[in-house]
């Protein structure tokens, strides 16, 4: 029976299970990304380390034969149950902190000779690739500004291609001319949050 290795994660039927030295972590991703969902999260641990590498071994290769978060969990219940000294804990995470399924979402990177762009799901970065005096960065304020950014790209990617880091500081600092994004120190819900700093201070 196949089984995962240490520090190795893998998607599977909309669940992530993640193998630790002593314990396996498995998330339920049906609402992972999404605000007012919960997204149910089942840990195994606490064996000895002499037991450990067996014991997650099976229990591993049992957890990739299942089709559902449910099922899985019940492997879980059943492990732990069996086991001496064999821990099982569930928890509830909001969705909106949980990353999403890799094919549901896809990170954003652009780069060419004068920046480089990463947008995740809850955060982007973008470096200048020109000023290595001073290093200009910009990055999110929250998770939501990471995918109000990935979705402006996203619509017109092309046009973003060939984007310097001071088009990209343009469109940012421009948002506070807008009268539809920001009014007397309100923000409108698609006003896109940054920070601007230099690495070299």
């Amino acid at each position: 029976m196949e089984a995962l290795q240490i520090g190795q994660t893998i998607e599977l039927n909309n669940v992530r299970i993640h193998r630790y030295t002593d314990s396996i972590r498995l998330t339920d991703l049906v609402n992972a990304g999404k605000r007012g969902k919960v997204c149910t999260e089942v840990s195994a641990y606490g064996w000895g380390s002499d037991d450990a590498v067996r014991l997650l071994d099976s229990l591993s290769g049992a957890l990739l034969e299942c089709k559902t978060f449910e099922a899985m969990q019940e492997n879980v219940r059943c492990y732990t149950e069996g086991e001496s000294g064999f821990n099982m804990e569930v928890r509830s995470h909001k969705g909106v902190r949980v990353a999403p399924s890799k094919g549901d979402f896809e990170p954003i990177i652009i780069e060419n000779e004068n920046v480089y762009v990463e947008v995740e799901w809850d955060n982007f970065i973008i470096r200048d690739k020109r000023d290595m005096n001073n290093e200009p960065r910009l990055r999110s304020d929250k998770a939501t500004d990471a995918k109000k950014l990935h979705k402006l790209i996203s619509a017109n990617k092309s046009k973003f291609d060939n984007f310097t880091f001071q088009n990209f500081h343009t469109l940012f600092t421009n948002q506070y001319d807008n009268k539809e994004l920001y009014v007397a120190g309100k923000y409108n819900k698609n006003f896109i949050g940054f920070h601007f700093w230099c690495a070299m201070d």
